[in-house]
């Protein structure tokens, strides 16, 4: 699948704290997402995130692939991924009902940084899924595969024919800390596309990582990349 190499740079940034829930989204251009982190009464962390984009998507490039947060001194198990009933689509081999996509989905986690994802990045293997369940493709994050689209999606567009995707939103549970907050969690990323990236800043101005600080697994493959790609645009 072609790679889509593009940097955003005008960000608009909002979070919203709601009791126990914590909420960031994005824009940039004609991308939106948002990811909303809650614990649950089980003890468990939810992880909502969603493509909120406007704009239907048109190219890999438009659909929702990751998202990064801090959280220092946290250690989290990914437990599953579900899509909402319905909202996978362009997959003529999933099995009518499902709504498991937690073998398409990838988690990985050094020091602060924990990275949810659907595509590799170039680093990212079929022991970072988060469950067994193959849906379609190869036995790992690939491509767009799984990725996620806004409502106003449009999936006859030529980079997205036969490309399977979810609609509107994903949500991740792990297990956590019997004394995590959300007030742990800092920081925040989303990106779009296999090899692009755009990062939301906290309402108190702390920065997300930068991509080189995820070299101890293998994201500095992702910033040479996209290095790369600015220089070469």
């Amino acid at each position: 699948m072609k790679r889509v190499l593009s940097l955003f740079a005008c960000l608009a940034f909002t979070t919203i704290c709601r009791g126990a829930s914590l909420v960031y989204s994005a824009t940039s251009g004609q991308n939106s997402a948002s990811v909303s982190f809650t614990m649950l009464s089980s003890g468990q962390l939810q992880v909502t995130l969603s493509n909120t984009s406007i704009m239907g998507a048109a190219s890999p490039g438009d659909v929702l692939t990751a998202v990064y947060f801090d959280a220092p001194d946290v250690t989290v198990t990914p437990l599953s991924a579900s899509a909402n009933m319905g909202s996978i689509k362009n997959c003529i081999i999933c099995p009518n009902g499902t709504n498991n996509v937690s073998g398409e989905w990838a988690y990985a986690a050094t020091g602060a940084t924990h990275l949810i994802s659907a595509t590799d990045f170039g680093f990212l293997k079929a022991a970072n899924l988060i469950g067994p369940t193959n849906l379609s493709g190869t036995i790992a994050p690939g491509g767009v595969d799984f990725s996620i689209v806004s409502n106003a999606a449009r999936l006859n567009q030529p980079g997205l024919v036969g490309t399977p995707v979810v609609i509107n939103q994903v949500i991740f549970r792990f297990d956590a800390p019997a004394n995590m907050e959300t007030s742990a969690i800092g920081a925040i990323g989303f990106l779009f596309g296999p090899y692009s990236y755009y990062t939301a800043n906290r309402f108190d101005g702390s920065e997300a990582p930068e991509p080189a600080t995820f070299a101890l697994i293998g994201m500095g493959l992702v910033a040479a990349r996209i290095r790369t790609a600015a220089k070469s645009s």
